[in-house]
């Protein structure tokens, strides 16, 4: 007969079941216990093992908790029925697990639970589709027939009550598996959660559970008690205690690493750099974990295998903020330089690799590393070390440099020695203007390259096909024979003017190479003329904008004025006339080692449909292209018919021990009309848009002149 139960107050059940605590220090390891429990109790067929069976392994070492599973199930089949009091009988079930911690008596009571029940939650499963289980089921009493005398439960009423039990053990699972991660803490992190209400609480649904599903699954008590709610807000307590002891040992592990960072790159007695690498790719144990990845080969090595007696460079980017044509080309230097015995690494940094890092980016991860063809991490989320976020957007730079390198903007090469001192904060810009000419990537070698370079057309575009080709097949034949015409713009009516124009005025004369150098793609694509392909155009831009910044500096670093200087100069004009979102067009004339002109397009367009007028003036003293630049200066025209111009200071990680915002002048110069450009600021979103264009505005957050 059953007996009204009088439930007392949560408060109440809460002190009752903290009293039965009683731990005496013994360490049971029950995770392997609680997977053999979720395995019976999650999984859709039978494993045809019972749990003892699956306790008793090599790994499982359980003849304690064993022991203890067998008694907790022995008192609930003998003692619990449904007629005597709920919390009673949960009070002492947990007398009898009082020498133990909390994780370990809800995986133990679990564990009685799936001990008694385990195949009857796994049958009516599958009853209503196997034919084989249900006939198990009907030789086991639990869902298809009735006693005699008793109310019959329909089919539907029988499937969604076992529906109510499965939803709920697999909330009081996780609340478990919760209780288990939180164990598994550093003690002195989960202190306040040991002290709080939340373990007893935790505790005292898990057992009231057990003890409702035990009736729920019994023939004679299938619809006679109310499955336990899920206890959504208890799991939401615990798991925000669990996230936030995690983000505790995040924060220290960061913090560790960054110190451990600082001081390594602050020494200058490292016998090699082999010790930074390790810091850098979190090597904690070289005989167990393999850091890198080669893009190409695919062989997987450990620091100590990588040739670290040169310079070593270190491809930083934030995440995967580094195009296709970018990862390409220093893959293609990498290949002429590699046999000098230089290596160079990709580190993708991100503040919060586990959240950062979903399938989809590590499958793009993959496609640049090949792309790349050099070293990598091998995972981004294990291989690169805790604090190297914060050290590089903290401490790479002294006070100053910092703001050359933002995370989310342009990746940066940083080259350290043989010994792991650093060499060059970052060498991009070189790499990007110089090829592997530019090896060692150490500073010293840029002076040296900026030393003896001169403004002319092989700086602009030497290293560009075919533009480099034409300069290396050019002759002396005569005045003009050696012209080359460069031109860009957005306007694609001007572009074919200007190409017909010059074939048809010139050309008997003067025969010259012409190519579309712009990044618009739709004039590249509709242009009848030669255009450069969209990595070729990514490169001609980013060489010039890398070379800009990089001569700055290096002036500065020089005492040398900027404004007397011819590549500055040459440099800015260049890049003024490629002005983004301007409807017009621009050419550039040069010969084989001069630049003659860059100019707007249509005062250009001007001088070539008046050459008629003007040829007289090529003579033998007089070349083609001094004639050219005679008559371009001698042309009167108003501001209206001159197109817009826009010079860029994009925010660049370059090693330059004052603010980016200090190079930029407070008055700049028109290259066209010689007035007093204005200062605009522009912020530009790609959408993550993966074509050439928008790709270049993504890596080019720049404040415009």
């Amino acid at each position: 007969m059953s007996h009204p139960q009088t439930r007392p107050d949560e408060a109440t059940i809460i002190k009752q079941v903290r009293e039965t605590h009683k731990p005496d220090g013994r360490n049971i390891n029950v995770r392997s216990t609680f997977d053999v429990v979720q395995n019976i109790l999650s999984s859709q067929t039978a494993t045809g093992k019972t749990m003892e069976e699956q306790l008793h392994q090599p790994d499982h070492d359980t003849t304690e908790v064993l022991f203890k599973i067998k008694e907790l199930s022995y008192q609930m089949t003998s003692k619990w029925s449904g007629d005597g009091d709920l919390h009673v009988m949960r009070i002492n079930l947990l007398n009898m697990l009082s020498p133990y911690e909390w994780e370990a008596k809800a995986v133990m009571i679990l564990a009685a639970f799936a001990n008694n029940h385990g195949d009857q939650c796994i049958l009516s499963k599958v009853s209503n589709t196997n034919g084989l289980a249900k006939r198990v089921c009907l030789l086991k009493q639990i869902s298809t027939a009735s006693a005699p005398g008793t109310k019959t439960t329909s089919d539907n009423d029988k499937q969604r009550m076992s529906s109510d039990v499965e939803s709920s053990i697999k909330s009081f699972l996780n609340l478990t598996k919760i209780m288990l991660d939180l164990k598994e803490c550093p003690p002195h992190f989960i202190r306040q959660y040991l002290d709080s209400h939340l373990p007893p609480k935790a505790i005292a649904h898990i057992t009231q559970a057990v003890l409702v599903w035990a009736l729920k699954l019994n023939s004679s008590g299938l619809a006679g008690s109310k499955t336990p709610d899920e206890p959504l807000a208890l799991l939401k307590e615990l798991q925000d205690t669990l996230n936030d002891c995690h983000k505790k040992i995040e924060d220290k592990e960061i913090q560790e690493s960054y110190e451990a960072l600082k001081l390594a790159f602050s020494g200058t007695d490292h016998s090699d750099n082999k010790h930074v690498l390790k810091l850098m790719f979190n090597v904690k144990d070289e005989q167990k974990i393999m850091p890198l990845k080669n893009g190409e080969t695919k062989a997987e090595v450990k620091v100590d295998d990588l040739q670290t007696d040169n310079n070593v460079l270190l491809l930083i980017s934030s995440g995967l903020d580094i195009s296709k044509e970018r990862a390409a080309y220093l893959g293609k230097v990498y290949k002429d330089y590699h046999p000098k015995g230089h290596e160079m690494i990709w580190i993708p940094v991100v503040n919060a690799p586990n959240k950062f890092w979903t399938a989809e980016k590590m499958n793009e991860f993959e496609s640049l590393r090949a792309l790349m063809g050099f070293y990598a991490v091998n995972d981004p989320r294990k291989s690169v070390g805790p604090g190297v976020h914060k050290y590089v957007e903290e401490d790479l730079f002294q006070a100053g440099e910092k703001d050359f390198f933002r995370i989310g903007k342009e990746p940066i090469v940083v080259v350290l020695d043989y010994k792991g001192n650093f060499v060059h904060k970052n060498a991009m810009g070189m790499i990007l203007a110089w090829g592997a000419e530019a090896s060692p990537f150490d500073t010293y070698k840029e002076e040296c390259l900026w030393r003896v370079e001169t403004w002319g057309t092989a700086l602009v575009a030497g290293t560009i096909d075919p533009i480099r080709q034409w300069i290396n097949a050019s002759t002396t034949q005569g005045a003009g024979k050696n012209l080359i015409f460069l031109y860009g713009g957005n306007d694609i009516g001007w572009a074919r003017t200007f190409n017909a124009e010059v074939k048809s005025s010139l050309s008997s004369d003067i025969e010259p190479k012409m190519i579309y150098v712009g990044k618009n793609k739709e004039v590249r694509a509709m242009e009848e003329g030669e255009s450069l392909d969209g990595p070729s155009t990514w490169l001609f831009w980013a060489r010039l904008k890398s070379m800009l910044l990089s001569r700055i500096y290096y002036l500065k670093k020089t005492s040398s004025k900027e404004a007397n200087d011819e590549i500055v100069e040459g440099l800015k004009n260049l890049l003024a006339h490629e002005a983004p979102g301007e409807i017009g067009g621009w050419s550039l004339l040069c010969t084989k080692d001069k630049v003659v002109r860059c100019g707007d397009g249509a005062k250009m367009l001007k001088v070539v449909t008046d050459y008629g007028t003007w040829k007289g003036n090529v003579k033998d003293d007089k070349d083609f292209h001094q004639a050219f630049e005679e008559y371009y200066n001698n042309l009167l025209f108003t501001p209206e018919h001159q197109h817009y111009c826009g010079l860029e200071y994009p925010y660049y990680e370059l090693e330059c021990p004052i603010p980016f915002i200090s190079i930029i002048p407070e008055k700049e110069k028109c290259p066209d009309c010689s007035m007093d450009m204005y200062k605009l600021i522009t912020l530009s979103c790609c959408h993550h848009h993966d074509d050439y264009d928008v790709q270049e505005k993504r890596e080019d957050d720049a404040i415009k002149q």
